[in-house]
């Protein structure tokens, strides 16, 4: 079988369209596989640091009702004190189901044995204010 130019060119230019198409459409996994690993990575990113600012928030709040039950007798600082140590526990229960490494969790654990320590600290201010 004789091929002419016009085959030759139109194989040639068959073969170049399909090795666009092949190489677009790998481009185009790996651009999305990339994009999903990023946007998991973002998320997770985004939902550590919104637990990390829940602890804190829980921790500045706990010392804000043991000064206002201390300066001002005011019982209502103690349900406030401990619903804010109820907002830290389940927000340091949260972290620690999250994919953290040693290192963090060694941190977070710590973290709550000091809130504990603390938490002991305040009720016996409040016992001796009572």
């Amino acid at each position: 079988m004789r091929m002419n130019v016009r085959k030759k060119l139109m194989i040639g230019f068959i073969s170049v369209i399909m090795l666009l198409a092949i190489i677009s459409s790998t481009s185009y996994f790996q651009y999305d596989s990339l994009n999903k690993n990023f946007t998991e990575a973002i998320d997770e990113s985004l939902q550590k640091n919104k637990l990390v600012s829940a602890m804190q928030e829980a921790v500045l709040s706990e010392q804000i009702a043991l000064r206002g039950f201390i300066i001002g007798a005011d019982e209502s600082n103690i349900t406030r004190f401990n619903e804010s140590h109820d907002d830290f526990a389940k927000s340091t229960k949260e972290f620690l189901n999250l994919k953290i490494d040693e290192k963090a969790e060694k941190i977070i654990k710590d973290l709550i044995e000091v809130e504990a320590q603390y938490r002991e600290v305040a009720f016996e201010a409040i016992e001796y204010k009572n």
